[in-house]
């Protein structure tokens, strides 16, 4: 019989995008546990390395930019470190989602506070206003989205990732597909931003194309799709009622 090389992982990955993230958080964890380190403590680490990276990021410049990404998948990680070590230990708190929730709202969200510090660094590195417009379209397209969904009747059912990834390749139809790929793109907006900063170097001095600009595009479109679609389902339902 040939013996199992299977990794136990604490929490298993639901999609493939979180198996490294699962990998070395349950690395980690395991040394952790053996150490008096609490999961709020790994929690508030987490914000201390966030706040490092945006201000690496509002530098703007290539060396910055790879060190503001690293430094942010980092905290990714750590992200799902702190629920893993609760899990793992037993030291479940009601503080811990609160907190972890305060931190990731406003340092992990192209609409607020990562975003503009991008925004920033786009205007530190090439004096353009560019990055500010990207970013007022972002903030804009989140708050309406945020003002009209209850309005419009929108409806927030619970949905995990695997079902997000899942529906892209078994959806019954292509709009099917396409919606559950886009509500998947919109989850994961910021990696568009992270992925520039990595290829920031090679693309600017290869082919003179500022990835900042594109990826920065992508979030500014995701972000204003939702509320579209939304008036524009709301207002076809109204008018379907009144008929």
């Amino acid at each position: 019989m040939k013996p199992s090389y299977r990794f136990s992982y604490i929490t298993p990955p639901v999609n493939g995008g979180q198996v490294i993230f699962r990998f070395l958080s349950t690395l980690i964890v395991r040394a952790l546990s053996r150490t008096p380190v609490t999961p709020n403590q790994v929690t508030i680490a987490r914000m201390l390395v966030v706040i490092v990276s945006l201000y690496l990021f509002s530098l703007g410049d290539p060396v910055s930019l790879l060190w503001a990404a690293g430094l942010f998948y980092l905290f990714e990680v750590l992200d799902h470190v702190d629920g893993d070590l609760a899990r793992h230990t037993g030291r479940l708190s009601k503080t811990g989602p609160l907190l972890e929730q305060f931190i990731d709202t406003w340092s992990s969200r192209p609409s607020n506070v990562f975003g503009f510090c991008v925004a920033l660094g786009m205007y530190n590195e090439t004096g353009r206003l560019t990055g500010f417009v990207l970013f007022g379209l972002t903030v804009l397209g989140r708050s309406l989205w945020l003002e009209y969904r209850d309005h419009f009747g929108w409806l927030r059912t619970a949905k995990d990732d695997a079902r997000g990834y899942q529906g892209i390749l078994r959806a019954p139809s292509l709009k099917g597909a396409l919606r559950n790929l886009f509500e998947v793109l919109y989850i994961w907006n910021n990696t568009f931003l992270l992925v520039a900063a990595l290829v920031y170097v090679p693309l600017r001095s290869l082919f003179g194309f500022d990835p900042l600009v594109a990826g920065f595009s992508i979030v500014a479109f995701l972000n204003n799709i939702p509320w579209i679609a939304i008036l524009f389902r709301g207002f076809h339902r109204a008018r379907l009622e009144e008929s």
